[in-house]
């Protein structure tokens, strides 16, 4: 999909969610409280000692585009979500944490986590997430491809001139646990995020600090702000190009510094029944000069837009 194609959809997704926000306002008797599709951590008082399951699923239609060399794009047509939120300990998915100190604006966790920029290596994937890693909202986590593991079992070509790079001659990049502590400050329509986070598989010794804001407006509506700086280490693991990956097209490289990246992300949220909301999206990711420098990256950014609704069971 042309970066044209996606920044009309992004558009026309934008007009859309102005379409929604007109709509009618459920009663108070049938609505669906609009944190319920955000991640159950903030315990607001008084808290209680059960733990309670949740379980929704989003559908509709969305894409992210692939900034790699050949890429392909990502569909999100459907997004399961399963959280569980106790007196301490929660799960969003596939992330897990526990919260070490509360109280009723702020938060303090450690959490559990799985990387997301493997996303763009692998052909299979589930929907679960616009843009993942900036703070928990609409690309996805997955399954492995196809695609050997190991350079070994498919040692690379020299790519022809009439031939695209193909990531699928690359040593498999592992989806790897990043564990740490996250803050949290919750205000009346305003959230700002902070994580720290380690490589805690041992596929790399990388480290990744996350920013971000959030703002609630026009009832319905969330715009989020977020910057992310990854070390040297987490960009060579995913990006770097080592001598044994290097083709004529896909010369070597590595990082010589870590850098940040940049995401501005729209999202509407709007119940109209007990159990249905409606659902829309739309984000950009501006990528660090020491990722889109990289010989695997084709576009210095990424788009995700996404639409359509959540059935909460």
């Amino acid at each position: 999909m042309s970066i044209l194609v996606v920044r009309s959809i992004f558009s026309g997704c934008l007009l859309l969610l102005s379409v929604f926000a007109l709509a009618k306002e459920p009663s108070a008797s049938n609505q669906k409280p609009s944190t319920s599709d955000q991640p159950p951590k903030l315990c607001q008082a008084p808290c209680t000692s059960g733990g309670q399951w949740d379980l929704s699923v989003g559908f509709g239609l969305g894409v992210s585009t692939n900034p790699l060399k050949g890429g392909s794009d990502i569909p999100l047509l459907v997004r399961p979500r399963l959280s569980y939120s106790g007196e301490r300990f929660f799960l969003d998915n596939l992330e897990a944490g526990v919260i070490l100190w509360e109280s009723p604006s702020q938060q303090i966790n450690f959490l559990l986590q799985p990387s997301s920029e493997q996303l763009y290596f692998r052909r299979w994937r589930v929907e679960s997430s616009l843009f993942d890693d900036a703070n928990k909202n609409l690309i996805a986590d997955g399954r492995p491809s196809n695609n050997p593991s190991s350079i070994e079992n498919n040692p690379p070509s020299i790519v022809g001139p009439s031939t695209r790079p193909s990531i699928s001659s690359l040593h498999h990049r592992h989806t790897s646990a990043l564990g740490g502590l996250e803050y949290i400050y919750t205000g009346d329509s305003l959230e700002f995020n902070v994580q720290l986070v380690q490589e805690a598989s041992g596929y790399h010794s990388g480290r990744e600090l996350r920013l971000a804001i959030s703002r609630d407006f026009l009832e319905y509506w969330r715009i989020t702000f977020g910057a992310n700086f990854q070390s040297e280490d987490y960009i060579n693991y995913y990006f770097g190009i080592d001598e044994q990956e290097a083709t004529q097209e896909l010369p070597q490289y590595a990082a010589s510094s870590g850098g940040w990246s940049e995401l501005v992300r729209l999202e509407y949220l709007k119940p109209i029944s007990e159990h249905i909301s409606l659902r829309a999206g739309a984000a950009t990711k501006v990528f660090s000069s020491e990722m889109s420098s990289s010989p695997l990256m084709d576009k210095s950014r990424a788009y995700s837009v996404f639409i359509g609704g959540v059935y909460y069971f």
